[in-house]
């Protein structure tokens, strides 16, 4: 007896879970269905408001004259352009990658020929419009005592040169005509030289003989 009733108790049990549970089910599945018939306009226009900016722009005023019709105060247009970074962050990738692999290329090409001058590596890096509008770069030292001041020749002319008190130099190269190879001749500076190529690489060029610089490694920018 003891066992049927805790039998029938159980069932008991049983029942009261499953009225329970079916209450709660299709209570949810009421909200569900009020939300998705009934209420979705609402959400459709909240997410409207909310995805748009409302600007209040006062009316277009007249304009107003003087006596003779000169323009005293008139309506003049403004324009503002905005740029959003984090949306070009993809394309700005794609270019970094393109332009180190073309600084890898090209540092490959270079260092594979027997001329290892600075002219050489002017000639072949000025051949590319990217590296002549960007130009590049010349930086050492000379000795601020001497009267001498440093002067850099590209071809047949002369290349300004900026330099300073405490022995520092730097000059900006770049051709007006591509197709003509330019030789450079540096006088009154130390042997060592930094060339910068355009911000793509870097490297020290040591005046060996004759005003003769060569490159022995190159590193990156």
């Amino acid at each position: 007896m003891k066992n049927k009733k805790r039998f029938n108790s159980k069932i008991e049990n049983f029942i009261v879970f499953k009225i329970i549970y079916s209450l709660l089910f299709f209570t949810l599945l009421f909200f569900l269905f009020n939300l998705q018939f009934f209420e979705a306009e609402d959400f459709k226009n909240k997410e409207r408001v909310q995805g748009q900016r409302r600007i209040l722009k006062p009316g277009m005023r007249g304009n107003i004259t003087d006596r003779n019709g000169k323009l005293l105060i008139g309506n003049k247009p403004e324009f503002s352009a905005v740029i959003h970074l984090d949306q070009l962050k993809s394309e700005i990738f794609k270019e970094k990658i393109k332009l180190k692999k073309f600084a890898f290329e090209l540092r490959k090409s270079i260092s594979e020929q027997d001329d290892r001058s600075l002219s050489y590596l002017l000639q072949k890096c000025l051949e590319y419009p990217f590296i002549n509008d960007r130009k590049i770069k010349l930086s050492g030292s000379f000795d601020p005592i001497q009267n001498d001041i440093p002067k850099v020749i590209l071809g047949n002319h002369r290349i300004p040169v900026n330099y300073e008190r405490n022995g520092n130099w730097i000059s900006l190269i770049y051709q007006k005509n591509q197709t003509i190879k330019p030789t450079i001749k540096i006088f009154n500076v130390r042997s060592e030289i930094n060339v910068d190529v355009a911000g793509l690489f870097s490297t020290l060029f040591f005046n060996h003989k004759d005003n003769r610089f060569e490159f022995t490694f190159f590193f990156s920018s």
